[in-house]
């Protein structure tokens, strides 16, 4: 079982989301609290400082099956798989979605660099949960940078920081920010930095890192290290090349130190390296060359050590070093595959996932692989063939050469990391088998029979139904011991649905195997399945069970009656079918010492299949049904409304209502409102509760009903949810099981009256839903705009107004979201503060979270019920978008005073509190870019007029609408057109051209800023400057040059741009580093240019010869946008020019 936290403002915050059996699903809400966040937080890798809870959606409602219900950890578990829990099994809906806040440190830090040109170097990327992110480069230096190295077992030496996305731009979170580290640090976590997910950056800001590669040459001390006679490339005697001598190093002052420095030089990571002395990898036959190696760990080679005089020692070859590094820091995964057991082989060295090429792969290999993912190592597909497709990135293993007894892929030879020559056309595919340790029967009335539980990796999980026929059951049994033969397969959970960890899928068998690993293609299952059972026997003597509806338990004591005959299950006709008969059947399941009854006419649902028995006439004292006189098997003159069934309990599942309670009122109880809460009933001058023993569904239901609301609407609730009943009351019904139509809960089978086996923790519990008041509109009344007034609802096509008792701010933001305004601010009000409504008041003790979708699914009184009169009506203000904004004032568009439009009036904005992040904002709604947006304030661009609409504005810069950032209520203000804020937006260049070249590929570049066209200065133009101009017309970068002087000739107008410094990958030349607009010191005799050169592979030529006397010779003809073309000279000569560059 797996976890994540989902749809939180942070990463340690979110709805509460578990992975069983590969499908990911929601937690109820219903018995959470502190010890179960406990656990989760500890699964995510949190310090235990502590944890909050949270019920009702308080992350909103999530979507998929709910997983689990009835959580209940102590808080020292490692996982939720280790606390009582129901699995697959709930009665609530996702607005009960359970959620958590981790209060502490998350120790799991993962870190990975991406974009690089090698798996040494690139964008540092950061996992939480299971999401990746990125760092924002403020304070971010080399110090920093080797931290990163080290956590990836690279060299700490030399680690290079960059800044400003030298990698590439990241998406997603930006995870952290200021990270502030001394060097030291084993990993970021222990560095200082702000909290998770908090930042004032863009993507533009990711931070980088380039790590020292593996050192297997120190070419300038010429030095070259090997490890020698060990029995993986890991270890070995240690043997460097000295002036192109190979040599041993005495172990005379060996450390760990050294060992250190050793496995550094070889490429490995360094942590837990070791040394060993007295030629315990053999004695070398070369010199001795170093003796009294004293390293602090931190040198890249040997010879930056301390050592004696190369060749002087005092030693002898049985004191030859030796050292065991740790090898690579190595996961794989399968890809692409129809289930987790295959797919395309992917492995991480040290935080880089990449692909294995298929050169010399084989089964040793594939059995290497399959151990590592803990799955079955017999028979496993050393497949050659890219079965699941091409991978992407690094190739990063090669030419594997494995004995088949390796732990990991890592202690195999093989080549060099990431040195591979291959295409991912080779990649290598793998099919493995899962690997099941043990095996149980759980659930049925003896050691003979029950759900099939396997274990897997550490935990129990049960085999899907599917396919799973008696063969399999054989397998099963044979495994565990027992009676096989006639082995007898259960299918849809008979035997209940247990709580498994996992579920193995697809399982078809022979009949002969070993284990069911063996079986064709089994896998873990993704989703819930039905869980399979067995019935491991003797002799093929024909059994029962009995169902309802179309679910059959083990433990039932009435149902239709179901028989195995002949490998099949099937029904018996209810042609003479008595009591007698029904007694034997009881006897067969156990269920003896009752009054039991027959029952006809498909009285419990009907079955499928075919109909096995009829005309069976038993004497009661048979002792199977086979015994009693019957038709020939599979003759029958029936349908299945002709099914038989039997009630083996008479006395405990009729009603035995004492004839002093004819009636009873029911009344729900503890909860927040009449219509939920606990099952209260009144009988005989005395309230009592009802036992949730086998209360389904349909009770609920009928409770329902009988208070006057749609029973279609009821579901079933924890009793923890509500108020306990008090203690003195009586507990009056248990195992009630109704059919959902009853008018009176007397009406339905339960035990005698007052008999029960429970305490008050099991009370039922109902909430009895109105599906128009889930659904409700509402509106604003009598405000003095659109976004504030008295909240009226409709309900059913009746609009009335909400009694202000516990209308609060959380009621507020319910009903602002339900009428699209921002829930940034949303106020209530009291009291009538907009008059008083008319008509009825329909809703009264509104309990908001805030999260909800509409006001309905707060809790609240049933509609009409209220002790309010009209000046208790509530109200709200909301916070509206702003529907436009403009720029007024300014030299240009893109600078101006700041006005919007709210609720179809214009006005300006107050500067206190204004800064860089809100002019961020506005920059984005005007389509202008943010980075590089600057805040003016007191009047810059001049005093404005009209109201002031906003004040305070507080945003973070990542807004979408300036009304989503905090700020004063509409018009509330402390100041005059003298404090008008202004922004200046970075112009961008709204369009380039190419002027005067030979082709349309090549010219002076020419630039549109404002409508106005003009020429870039070549001041710092190159031929990164040329790729960002080539890309913004659409021509490949990869052969772009720039040039200066004017070449292609002097404009005119004005010079727009100067000193432009572009890294290369800007998507518009208004992105890099440049003067101000118009800013320079040049004339157009610096006119920049570029050529944007073609090649044959970026754009293929097809050409031909027509109307020639030899095919070698004729008129020139080239093939453009799917026509031939004879006047192509501006084409053919852009063409020609690529041709010859590259010859």
């Amino acid at each position: 079982m797996t976890v994540r936290l989902v749809d939180g403002a942070t990463s340690n915050e979110g709805r509460v989301e578990v992975n069983i059996g590969g499908q990911w699903g929601t937690v109820c809400d219903d018995e959470w609290g502190h010890p179960d966040a406990l656990v989760v937080c500890r699964m995510l890798g949190y310090t235990d400082t502590g944890a909050v809870a949270f019920q009702t959606a308080h992350f909103g409602r999530g979507s998929g099956p709910i997983l689990l219900d009835d959580v209940s950890c102590a808080g020292t578990e490692t996982s939720l798989a280790s606390c009582r829990s129901r699995v697959g099994q709930h009665n609530c809906e996702h607005s009960e979605d359970a959620g958590v806040e981790c209060l502490g440190t998350n120790l799991n830090i993962t870190v990975r660099l991406v974009g690089g040109n090698s798996m040494y170097e690139g964008r540092v990327e950061v996992k939480n949960g299971d999401k990746w992110g990125t760092i924002c480069d403020d304070q971010w230096g080399n110090l920093e940078a080797a931290v990163v190295c080290r956590m990836l077992g690279y060299s700490d030496q030399n680690a290079l920081a960059w800044d400003t996305a030298h990698f590439g731009q990241g998406n997603g979170s930006i995870f952290l920010d200021d990270v502030v580290c001394d060097g030291t640090e084993i990993t970021l976590a222990d560095c200082t930095h702000s909290v998770w997910g908090v930042n004032n950056c863009n993507h533009m800001e990711d931070a980088g890192v380039e790590c020292e590669g593996p050192i297997t040459n120190a070419t300038t001390n010429g030095i070259e290290i090997r490890l020698v006679g060990g029995p993986t490339q890991y270890e070995g005697r240690v043997e460097m090349k000295l002036n192109g001598h190979w040599g041993t190093i005495c172990d005379d002052s060996w450390t760990e130190k050294n060992a250190q420095v050793v496995c550094r030089m070889m490429g490995y990571v360094t942590s837990n390296a070791q040394y060993w002395g007295s030629a315990h990898f053999g004695r070398g036959s070369y010199p001795i060359a170093l003796d009294d190696v004293v390293c602090k760990g931190s040198e890249r080679t040997l010879l930056d050590c301390q050592h004696s005089v190369i060749g002087a020692h005092n030693c002898q070859h049985d004191e030859d070093v030796g050292v065991t590094c740790a090898g690579y820091n190595m996961t794989i995964r399968l890809v692409d595959g129809g289930n987790p057991q295959e797919g395309r082989l992917e492995v991480n060295v040290n935080g880089i996932w990449g692909t294995v090429c298929r050169d010399s792969w084989d089964k040793q290999d594939a059995l290497v692989a399959c151990r590592m993912l803990g799955l079955h190592a017999q028979n496993v597909s050393a497949t050659t063939i890219s079965e699941f497709g091409p991978g992407s990135g690094l190739v990063l293993l090669d030419r594997l050469n494995c004995l088949g007894n390796e732990s990991t892929l890592a202690d195999c030879r093989q080549d060099p990391i990431a040195t591979s020559g291959c295409r991912h056309s080779q990649d290598v595919s793998l099919k493995c088998k899962v690997t099941l340790t043990n095996m149980r029967l759980e659930g049925g009335r003896n050691t003979d029979e029950g759900r099939v539980e396997i274990q897997y990796n550490g935990d129990w999980g049960t085999v899907c139904d599917d396919n799973f026929d008696i063969n399999a059951a054989r397998v099963v049994c044979q495994i565990l011991g027992k009676e096989s033969q006639f082995a007898v397969p259960i299918e849809s959970s008979y035997f209940g649905a247990g709580q498994p960890a996992f579920q193995l899928g697809n399982v078809s068998c022979k009949g002969s195997e070993q284990s069911l690993a063996d079986c064709e293609s089994p896998n873990i299952a993704n989703g819930l399945c039905q869980n399979a059972g067995v019935i491991c026997r003797d002799s093929n003597a024909t059994i029962v069970r009995l169902a309802v509806g179309s679910q059959s338990r083990v433990f039932l004591e009435h149902g239709r009656v179901e028989v195995f005959h002949g490998n099949e299950w099937g029904t018996i006709c209810d042609d003479r079918w008595s009591d007698a008969d029904a007694e034997v059947v009881c006897n067969m399941l156990n269920i003896t010492g009752h009054v039991v009854d027959s029952r006809t006419s498909a009285a419990y649902g009907q079955g499928i299949g075919r109909i096995l028995l009829d005309d069976v006439i038993c004497t009661g004292r048979e002792n199977n049904i086979e015994d009693c006189r019957h038709r020939v098997w599979y003759q029958e003159n029936c349908n299945h409304n002709e099914d038989a069934g039997v009630d083996c309990n008479v006395f405990g599942s009729t009603v035995t209502t004492p004839s002093s309670v004819s009636s009873v009122q029911v009344r729900l109880s503890g909860g927040p409102s009449v219509n939920e809460g606990i099952v209260n009933i009144f009988a005989n001058g005395q309230w009592g509760t009802i036992c949730d023993d086998q209360f389904g569904q349909e009770g609920a239901a009928v409770i329902c009903t009988m208070l006057g609301y749609n029973g279609e609407n009821a579901t079933l609730e924890s009793t923890f949810r509500y108020n306990q009943s008090p203690r003195s009351y009586p507990i009056w019904l248990d195992d009630v099981q109704c059919n959902g139509n009853e008018s009176n809960i007397l009406a339905c089978r339960h035990r005698p009256w007052g008999q029960n086996n429970c305490v008050h923790s099991e009370d039922v519990a109902v909430h009895c839903h109105t599906d128009a008041v889930n659904h409700l509109q509402v509106r604003l009344v009598d405000g003095n705009s659109s976004y504030e007034g008295r909240v009226e609802v409709n309900i059913g096509g009746e609009w009335g107004t909400v009694c202000d008792d516990n209308w609060d701010t959380h009621a507020a933001t319910v009903v602002c979201r339900m009428l699209g305004y921002s829930t940034v601010y949303a106020a209530a009000r009291r009291n009538g503060y907009y008059g008083s409504g008319s008509g009825r008041i329909l809703l009264d003790n509104v309990d908001c979270s805030g999260y909800e979708t509409n006001l309905g699914r707060c809790r609240h009184n049933i509609v009409g019920d209220n002790n309010c009169n009209h000046g208790e009506d509530a109200g709200v203000v909301c916070s509206p978008n702003v529907t436009d904004i403009r720029l007024v004032g300014g030299n240009s568009s893109h600078e101006g005073r700041v006005e919007v439009n709210i609720d179809g009036e214009w006005g300006t904005i107050c500067d206190d509190e204004w800064d860089l992040f809100d002019a961020k904002v506005v920059c984005n709604m005007l389509g202008f870019q943010s980075i590089g947006a600057q805040a003016t304030r007191s009047g810059h661009f001049g005093a404005g007029s009209g109201r002031i609409l906003l004040d305070n504005v507080r945003c973070n810069g990542y807004e979408d609408n300036l009304g989503s950032c905090r700020h004063n209520s509409i018009g509330f203000h402390n100041c005059n057109h003298g404090d008008d804020a202004g922004v200046i937006c970075p112009a961008t260049v709204d369009h380039i051209r190419l002027v005067n070249g030979s082709s349309t590929s090549e010219g002076r570049v020419e630039v549109q800023v404002d409508g106005e066209w003009g020429t870039v200065c070549d001041d710092e133009w190159g031929d990164n400057e040329a790729r960002v101009v080539c890309r913004m017309l659409g021509y490949p970068t990869s052969n772009s040059h720039g040039f200066k002087y004017a070449r292609y000739g002097e404009g005119n107008g004005r010079i727009l741009l100067d000193n432009v410094n572009c890294r290369g990958y800007e998507t518009n030349i208004a992105a890099c580093q440049h003067n101000a607009f118009g800013d320079n010191n040049c004339q157009h005799g610096e006119d920049a240019g570029v050529t944007c050169f073609l090649t044959t592979t970026e754009f293929p030529i097809q050409i031909r010869l027509v109307n020639g006397t030899t095919s070698a010779e004729g008129r020139v003809e080239l093939l453009v946008n799917g026509q031939w073309v004879q006047s192509a000279a501006t084409i053919l000569t852009g063409m020609m020019q690529a041709l010859y560059v590259e010859c």
